[in-house]
């Protein structure tokens, strides 16, 4: 069971309007986690590679402390790098919901 209040109020709201293959059950794991390192005091800040449309992002982003920090690796507008076209999007599509992510309130 989750525990952490915003990360629920995520997944029973927006999550379902961003795209992406993340479940949201593999956040039982990351809630399981997160309560470990805070529990023996084991800080850091948090990165994805292959962010996509940030589905999973956001979630992790609700594990931060206030002096931690998250990181997006991707080719983003880069896509003619993409050689495997995995996750491919036109250049234009950006991660619009991520990017906006952060005006909503919890």
């Amino acid at each position: 069971m989750i525990t952490n209040e915003k990360l629920m109020h995520y997944i029973g709201g927006h999550f379902h309007e961003i795209g992406g293959a993340c479940q949201k059950q593999i956040f039982n794991s990351v809630d399981i986690v997160n309560g470990f390192q805070k529990d023996n005091s084991i800080s850091g800040s948090i990165a994805e590679i292959g962010v996509r449309d940030g589905k999973f992002l956001i979630g992790l982003s609700f594990m931060l402390s206030s002096d931690e920090k998250l990181a997006a690796i991707d080719l983003f507008e880069k896509q003619d790098l993409n050689i495997y076209r995995s996750g491919w999007r036109p250049p234009e599509h950006g991660l619009p919901f991520f990017r906006t992510y952060k005006t909503l309130r919890y």
